[in-house]
């Protein structure tokens, strides 16, 4: 009789290497930046670098950390936006490599001007009627709920509310990045009128 022996060879192979990203979509306002949250499986213990590509003018990327070792999983990516980048929405491209395999992900990046809707208030939460505001030269007066809009902005931005006339007075509230600041100048008046 034959006897036959069969013998499979099986070639070990590791699991394919795959990207996630917290989000599929993140808006930032000029000036401002955005975080994402970048998740690497099926590296085992090897060395993964991470890259961005397809950046819009005016931005920037960095990884922490760009390089995943020792079984690390995860990452943050930070988008630093310029204040004077271009307004629009972008695919940007975020891809991990290990030796000679890749695996990437895409994220829609909107960049777009802050819209400031504001309340200027006195004592008591009093609205201020017709009271002027500017915000980088761009100037609105406030309402009969003592509110204003001032759009096409980027962060942070100095709000100044002040009054013209024989006794200036102004208020500057610097540094500020919320789209719905509500504010009470504090200005005293001399001799009359004025703000509370």
């Amino acid at each position: 009789s034959v006897v036959l022996t069969l013998v499979l060879a099986a070639c070990a192979q590791g699991p394919s290497l795959s990207l996630s990203l917290g989000s599929s979509s993140i808006d930032i306002v000029l000036g401002a930046s955005g975080e994402l949250e970048v998740t690497v499986s099926g590296s085992g213990s090897g060395t993964v670098d991470l890259s961005v590509a397809g950046l819009p003018a005016g931005v920037t990327a960095s990884f922490d950390p760009a390089t995943l070792a020792g079984g690390a999983t995860s990452s943050t990516l930070t988008l630093d936006v310029d204040a004077g980048a271009a307004e629009g929405t972008s695919d940007v491209t975020v891809t991990a490599t290990q030796g000679g395999q890749s695996a990437s992900s895409d994220v829609q990046v909107t960049v777009s001007a802050l819209t400031v809707n504001g309340r200027v208030v006195g004592l008591l939460d009093v609205p201020r009627v017709g009271v002027d505001v500017s915000i980088d030269g761009t100037i609105a007066t406030t309402d009969a709920d003592g509110e204003f809009t001032i759009e096409g902005l980027s962060v942070p931005y100095d709000l100044v509310v002040y009054q013209t006339g024989a006794e200036p007075l102004a208020h500057v509230f610097a540094g500020m990045t919320t789209p719905t600041p509500e504010v009470l100048p504090y200005m005293i008046a001399t001799s009359g009128g004025g703000f509370p």
